[in-house]
């Protein structure tokens, strides 16, 4: 356990997860990298860091560059949640559909 006002990565920032925020932004990247909010908060920060040493962008400007050149992502996971629920396809109704198309 760290000492009481300090904090301690026990999870090292994985490879390639500066290219991965930029390209998904932070709504999917908790699920991309299954980690806490308060680890990838951290990552990012160890990240801009290294960034600022090399003459980069923030992680935050290298995403708003992105999203102003590809536009916004689009997460279909957030669509299908709607208050606090997740519409999941009825299966019978994925049977049918399926039955549909052919």
């Amino acid at each position: 356990m760290p000492a009481k006002g300090t904090t301690c990565l026990y999870r090292p920032v994985p490879v390639g997860f500066e290219e991965l925020f930029i390209r998904v932004g932070w709504t999917s990247i908790e699920a991309e990298t299954s980690a806490h909010a308060k680890t990838i908060s951290k990552w990012i920060v160890r990240c801009n860091a290294i960034r600022g040493l090399q003459g980069l962008p923030t992680l935050k400007e290298a995403r708003a560059e992105f999203v102003r050149t590809h536009g916004p992502a689009k997460n279909p996971a957030r669509m299908n949640y709607v208050m606090g629920r997740t519409n999941r396809r009825n299966r019978l109704m994925a049977v049918t559909l399926v039955e549909a198309a052919e």
